[in-house]
């Protein structure tokens, strides 16, 4: 709006001046005044033939009119100022923000790394008004409390122990709730020896562990002269003769024979599935003393 008033000459400046001047006592009273600054005398305003007159109101036209549209937008600009006080240096300053081109980070500094803080804390609430309202944390409870199932399948049957605990007997009517996690698990049925697995229960998943025991097991029997007590891996299992073969799940296994007047007698074997592994010592060959 400006840009009118600074091409507008010299003599239209003045009257401006004139117009817009804060003592009354020396601002023009008249538009005669006004005219005589513009260059116009009393002569150019009285009646002439149509085409001077023409001429001169182009004239005065040319003149007057950026001069009102120079004073009507001092006037605006005065009121918005009188209305606003500081709303023109809020405006500048928003045009310098506008205008202002943010360069990227030099590499090697830390200031990637403060950005990206930065736009994390924004998205989990930290440097927002609302944060704590609008994100709320997890408690560790509800964290600690979350579940996953176990569902177990077993032939002829067998009690399922749950970290030492029993849960259920097979056949089960449902999976077994169980805490997010690893756990040993031990399939335990009387006529077999028992089994154990470790599991890992994932939230919201169901794992299922099946098994027939009669076709997973091998067999063990023990012939001993005389009679001898049986141990299998240095755990008591049977003393002889025995009833039925020892059941056994695939592996090695050291098996030894004890008899308080005669000598120890051990052996190493190699146990496969439903197979039968027959051993026989004579313990008779030689006596402790």
């Amino acid at each position: 709006g400006l840009n009118g008033y600074e091409k507008l000459p010299e003599a239209a400046k003045e009257a401006v001046g004139r117009l817009l001047v804060a003592d009354p006592e020396k601002r023009a009273k008249s538009a005669s005044e006004i005219l005589k600054l513009l260059g116009v005398t009393d002569e150019a305003v009285k009646p002439l033939k149509k085409s001077n007159l023409l001429s001169t109101k182009k004239k005065v036209l040319y003149y007057t009119l950026p001069l009102a549209l120079t004073l009507f937008v001092i006037l605006i600009y005065v009121f918005m100022i009188n209305i606003s006080p500081g709303a023109g240096k809020d405006n500048q300053d928003n045009m310098k923000d506008l205008t202002k081109t943010e360069q990227p980070p030099a590499r090697g500094n830390n200031t990637s790394t403060e950005m990206k803080n930065k736009s994390i804390s924004s998205l989990d609430g930290t440097n927002t008004p609302n944060g704590d309202a609008n994100i709320k944390e997890v408690p560790a409870a509800a964290k600690a409390e979350a579940k996953g199932y176990l569902f177990v399948q077993c032939l002829p049957w067998a009690d399922v122990y749950v970290d030492s605990q029993k849960v259920d007997r097979t056949p089960l009517s449902k999976p077994v709730e169980l805490k997010e996690g690893r756990h040993l698990i031990k399939i335990s049925n009387s006529s077999f020896p028992p089994l154990y697995k470790r599991i890992r229960i994932r939230p919201g998943q169901t794992d299922s562990i099946s098994i027939n025991l009669t076709n997973s097991v091998g067999y063990v029997d023990c012939k001993v002269y005389p009679w001898g007590y049986v141990y299998i891996n240095n755990k008591y299992v049977n003393i002889t003769p025995l009833d039925n073969p020892i059941k056994l799940f695939p592996g090695k296994y050291t098996v030894t024979v004890k008899n308080p007047k005669f000598i120890t007698e051990s052996r190493t074997i190699e146990v496969e599935a439903k197979k039968t592994s027959n051993l026989m010592f004579n313990l008779d060959r030689g006596k402790n003393e």
